[in-house]
């Protein structure tokens, strides 16, 4: 018994050796706002950039969730998991009391429990004795336990490139002192602001790319270069498309303000609508139907029976009760407003974001790596957003929260992948149980209690037997039916 005893621990004990060993890296994580991926349409002047592509890694692009908007991709970049999953499902929404969330930058107006529920990386990493340092990401002061540094002072960085400079200054004079720090945030609000106003065709906009490589990432590397150990890792919440200024579009030209609930929504390039009380999601649809005539709109039910109305799987946009039943998609540059502004406005909106993803890669944004856990010189194609978080888990060493990232995207990038990274570890505890269970039924057959599951999922049972057992000739079992009233005897070799 003895035996057994010592084959159980060794196995429930030893099957994680199988996992890669943590890699315990530092990570410094540089995220930008509303960049697009294909900035080299624009400009060549981006040496900050291109070095960094020749001495580490670049995407084709990184694709963020839907919808393409700053807090729903932030969010979804700290935990791993969709909008749907992480609960912030836009830039501005109502929760189910009609608590108003929006985006304005104000660590107060989010400072608040009941929007932000899952677990950002950045405290995971605390958790498992590690230390952070944040300086601003939104949402990010809205837990009861704070990054180990942060300055609660900073309101938003507002675009400000000195200030930018100063955050990082700041950040390595703390990772001097305290070796303990290995994962370093620095969030900066560029080039979007520049977008919106001028459009991303702009010279304006390219100007403003020009002085982040040189005066943000520019000085970063010159601190990265007396600290090799470090990884950085570069990449934006969203792209944008400039708009056309003759597809713009109002919500209540269709729909009276009466017929919806918690009226406005936060429309443009997407619209989430509620009917109000007395009014069906039917007859506000029905009311939309001239809108559909443009050609410029896709129009969701997500309450519907109907597979050609349901909102679609791919976009991760249902599974939360704070999604609206109805669901707008402009076509890629097309506007819908919530309400027509009783005078013409002084400007429009000429640069966009928020659309699907799927259906717009403008919405892409950047991809960069760099440092001892990286290859050098690797061109990945773009993948999805909700991968940057595993990576993040698996760079710090520490055991991830449950997400829908993988990461095997990155299986051609990093310098200590083996095959095994393969596996999917998330049910890593599942897998354990059962082939622990396995043996253990194994190890009472040997005993002559003669009863083994072979209706296992994966059939495990008979292949430890062989391996355990080796039996020699034919033995007789007891079949564990699936239906509970009914046993029966079979003969079964193994």
């Amino acid at each position: 018994m003895l035996t057994y005893t010592t084959l159980f621990f060794v196995i429930w004990h030893g099957l994680p050796w199988i996992q890669s060993t943590p890699t315990k890296e530092k990570v410094f994580l540089l995220v930008f706002d509303g960049f697009v991926h294909d900035f080299e349409k624009l400009t060549t002047n981006m040496p900050n950039f291109q070095k960094l592509a020749s001495e580490g890694v670049k995407a084709k692009g990184l694709i963020p969730p839907f919808p393409s908007a700053t807090f729903p991709s932030m969010t979804t970049l700290s935990t791993g998991l969709y909008p749907e999953s992480h609960g912030i499902i836009r830039n501005n929404f109502y929760n189910k009391d009609g608590v108003y969330f929006r985006w304005n930058g104000d660590p107060k107006d989010q400072n608040n429990s009941m929007f932000f529920t899952r677990e950002p990386i950045w405290l995971t990493n605390q958790k498992q004795k590690g230390h952070s340092s944040v300086y601003y990401w939104p949402g990010y002061y809205s837990f009861d336990e704070k990054p180990t540094y942060h300055n609660q002072e900073i309101r938003y960085l507002g675009a400000n490139i000195t200030e930018s400079q100063k955050h990082i200054a700041e950040t390595f004079d703390v990772y001097e002192k305290d070796p303990s720090l290995n994962f370093m945030v620095l969030y900066v609000d560029a080039p979007d602001t520049t977008g919106h106003v001028h459009g991303v065709t702009s010279k304006e906009y390219t100007a403003r790319i020009e002085a982040l490589d040189k005066m943000v990432l520019g000085y970063l590397r010159q601190k990265l270069s007396k600290h090799p150990e470090i990884n950085l890792i570069i990449v934006a919440d969203h792209g944008q498309i400039n708009t056309q200024k003759d597809r713009f579009y109002f919500v209540n030209d269709y729909v009276p303000k009466e017929m919806l609930a918690l009226y406005p929504y936060g429309c443009n390039s997407v619209c989430a609508l509620k009917p109000s009380k007395g009014h069906s999601t039917e007859e506000v649809i029905e009311r939309l139907e001239p809108l559909l005539q443009t050609g410029g709109f896709r129009i969701f039910n997500r309450e519907s029976k109907d597979t050609k109305l349901q909102v679609p799987n791919f976009l991760h946009y249902t599974q939360n009760e704070l999604i609206p039943p109805i669901l707008i998609l402009p076509k890629p540059g097309w506007i819908l407003y919530d309400t027509r502004p009783p005078k013409p406005r002084g400007h429009r909106l000429i640069g966009a974001h928020g659309y699907d993803p799927s259906n717009c890669p403008e919405m892409q944004s950047i991809f960069y790596a760099s440092g001892p856990a990286f290859k050098k010189g690797v061109l990945m194609k773009a993948f999805d957003n909700v991968n940057v978080y595993p990576l993040l888990a698996h760079l710090l060493g520490i055991k991830p929260r449950p997400n829908n990232g993988s990461l095997t995207v990155f299986k051609h990038v990093l310098k200590d992948w083996n095959d095994t990274n393969d596996l999917d570890w998330s049910n890593f505890s599942l897998y354990g149980s059962i082939f622990t269970v396995c043996v253990l039924l194994v190890l009472i057959a040997k005993t002559r209690l003669r009863v083994i599951c072979v209706s296992c999922i994966c059939h495990f049972c008979a292949v430890i037997y062989r391996l355990i057992c080796r039996p020699k000739k034919k033995h007789q079992y007891m079949r564990v039916s699936r239906d509970r009233n009914e046993d029966e005897e079979e003969d079964d070799e193994v």
